[in-house]
């Protein structure tokens, strides 16, 4: 087993005696899951971990369907060799509540209370007693209850608790409230998705979407994000599925799909299998999110959920399907759903070329202008040398008379 340490978990002793014969008292230390749990403490008590650890719910192996506090003895003058009892529920040290509220757990009793060593005792809880520990208790129920461990001693043998000291545990089964007013706008590849919050955002944690295609195939194409919420199913193999209600979404009927078709999930969806998580939002005030990486323009059937702080799950299916915009050409690296965009760079290296061509010409023309002027001037130059030869050869015939 291993130690979490969650806070300051000691608590006083809760009734008539405020310590055992002798001055020795007990308390309570840490959290203590068992080996191999992952669940964080936070998520531990939570409907997923109800149902799975009702008798005969999980498989063999699991291993979350337990806890355990350290019981500490601080030994007085003299020892006490009286038995140690544990019972769970709240006020399980007032006789009236105790005998409607709680319940013992025989299993974890501790013969004598003077045989708890140093390092404490930690006797193990099934966590389906302690989030329901009424006596008639038959099946996990939606609620949020503040339960506890409690250690009952009889320190004078006669029939009657005379020291209690407890532990608080608070457990959460119950869903947080759903948004309304779901609305959704196509872009390429995507979908965006905005809502009205619920009026009391005090149980929400944040929220996440989930996509399918109508064939009942995952919708994205990247990566899922890792569930924020926790299922019977996903977590022991338990088939006791999130309630799932219908809402419907503001968007214009996608391929002709009748608006007005109400929807059944595919069992991707309907058991909320975290493959299928395509969309998250953190921020329990946000009114909106964006689903990406959609291969196609659908349609798609999309789930929305709400998530509370320890995990349990609200869900909701959005109807009809919602269409996205058919996603960019692969490699154009544009986002238009113009269908001339693939033609893009094609056009632009024409334009190049065409650019590069007319510098080249207009080169060419000044080169050709150059030497045109050049040609001609040498042209004047051999006339004027002829001339000049001429007379020339003229003052020489004279000279020679």
């Amino acid at each position: 087993m291993r130690a979490l340490v969650i806070g300051a978990l000691l608590a006083a002793p809760a009734a008539h005696a405020q310590a055992l014969p002798g001055g020795a008292t007990i308390g309570f230390g840490n959290l203590v899951l068992p080996a191999g749990a992952a669940t964080p403490p936070a998520q531990y008590f939570n409907l997923a971990h109800c149902a799975c650890s009702q008798p005969g719910a999980a498989p063999p192996g699991y291993a979350e369907g337990s806890f355990a506090y350290q019981l500490l003895l601080t030994a007085g003058s003299m020892p006490v060799h009286r038995p140690l009892d544990i019972w769970v529920g709240a006020q399980c040290d007032q006789a009236t509540a105790r005998a409607s509220s709680c319940h013992q757990i025989a299993s974890a009793t501790i013969a004598d209370l003077s045989t708890i060593p140093a390092a404490g005792a930690m006797p193990s809880l099934p966590v389906y007693d302690v989030m329901e520990p009424e006596p008639s208790a038959q099946m996990c129920e939606f609620r949020a209850l503040a339960s506890g461990e409690w250690a009952l001693v009889d320190s004078n043998g006669d029939g009657t608790y005379d020291y209690f000291v407890g532990q608080p545990i608070a457990t959460d089964a119950q869903a947080p409230p759903l948004p309304t007013g779901f609305t959704a706008t196509a872009s390429p590849g995507a979908i965006d998705l905005s809502w009205t919050p619920p009026a009391d955002l005090s149980d929400v944690a944040q929220y996440q979407a989930l996509c399918a295609t109508l064939g009942g195939g995952q919708a994205s194409t990247a990566p899922p994000p890792p569930p924020a919420y926790q299922t019977a199913r996903s977590l022991c193999g338990e088939s006791q599925d999130v309630p799932l209600v219908p809402s419907p979404v503001d968007t214009p009927a996608p391929n002709g799909i009748d608006a007005n078709l109400d929807i059944t999930p595919p069992q991707g969806l309907a058991e909320l299998d975290p493959s299928y998580v395509c969309a998250t939002v953190t921020d329990p005030t946000a009114t909106s999110l964006r689903i990406t990486h959609l291969p196609s323009a659908g349609p798609f059937l999309v789930e929305f959920l709400a998530i509370d702080a320890a995990g349990n799950p609200a869900a909701t299916y959005l109807y009809p399907a919602i269409a996205a915009e058919p996603p960019p050409a692969p490699g154009c690296g544009c986002a238009s759903s113009d269908p001339r965009a693939p033609l893009l760079p094609l056009a632009m290296l024409a334009l190049g070329l065409r650019l590069s061509l007319r510098a080249r010409l207009r080169r060419f023309f000044a080169l050709a202008l150059l030497l045109h002027e050049r040609v001609r001037r040498a042209r004047v130059l051999d006339r004027l040398l002829h001339a000049l030869q001429a007379v020339f050869f003229r003052l020489a015939a004279v000279l020679d008379e």
